[in-house]
């Protein structure tokens, strides 16, 4: 895990690393199509999204929960023709210190809130989702509420 942290802070939040890309080739039209990633899972959707985009393929909804993504490649998504919606997921009113357009330096300071959040697994700040505490089902529901209302399907 603290690899993919790494590789994460290091190299893909950016814009143009198609290495990351997720899928090998999309043949089959739908009637949406959306994806959604958290923490690093959204980097590889920013990655994946960007890349199908490019090939003109239209995505739908992009959802960014927790992202750690650079400002300059957020930007890219939001005005890529073929990216009809992105739609960011801060967790910051969770005590997440990561957030959507967050700067190297200030990524690199969060290491260590991080790593206190996620060894107490309480289901707290950047890991809101992540671990399954008493009340995940109803986090959950919440989420999925919201991403309905933002027009997912």
């Amino acid at each position: 895990m603290f690899i993919d942290a790494l590789r994460a802070g290091l190299t893909i939040r950016y814009e143009d690393n198609d290495e990351w890309t997720i899928g090998s080739g999309m043949n089959n039209a739908s009637q949406q199509f959306n994806l959604i990633g958290y923490s690093y899972g959204s980097l590889l959707a920013a990655h994946t999204a960007n890349f199908y985009a490019k090939q003109g393929h239209v995505v739908d909804h992009l959802v960014l929960i927790g992202a750690p993504i650079d400002i300059d490649f957020l930007k890219t998504l939001r005005t890529r023709k073929n990216i009809k919606r992105v739609v960011v997921v801060d967790l910051k009113d969770k005590g997440d210190p990561i957030y959507a357009g967050i700067t190297q330096w200030e990524l690199t300071k969060t290491a260590s809130t991080l790593g206190e959040q996620m060894k107490r697994q309480r289901g707290e700040g950047h890991f809101y989702y992540a671990h399954v505490v008493a009340d995940s089902p109803a986090r959950w529901a919440a989420l999925a509420r919201h991403l309905y209302d933002e027009g997912l399907r």
